[in-house]
């Protein structure tokens, strides 16, 4: 059992209609506070929302666990930490961060 380090920043916005707007996620977060970045992949099911402050993503993960959203409710966890770090691979597959 791998357990995984979680964001304090970062929450996943789970169970989201197809018809989801980013531009209704993006209000509907602001409400809790700054947006670092908001991404809604193609699938429109999930959504990545990076808050500035750390006490901002624990109110919007509050306030949006199993609030409704169009016609389902929102299901919410804490991303993986580092969920946006990119990381270079060298020519042996290994990270170059060290």
């Amino acid at each position: 059992n791998v357990k995984i380090a979680r964001s304090q920043h970062s929450i996943l916005i789970k169970n989201l209609p197809y018809e989801s707007e980013e531009s209704d996620l993006r209000e509907m977060c602001e409400k809790f506070g700054t947006l670092s970045q908001l991404v809604l992949p193609s699938t429109r099911t999930i959504a990545i929302a990076e808050f500035l402050e750390s006490n901002e993503a624990r109110r919007a993960f509050q306030g949006l666990a199993y609030k409704r959203y169009r016609h389902v409710p929102l299901y919410v966890e804490w991303a993986p930490k580092d969920i946006f770090k990119t990381s270079k691979k060298n020519e042996f597959g290994d990270d170059d961060d060290d």
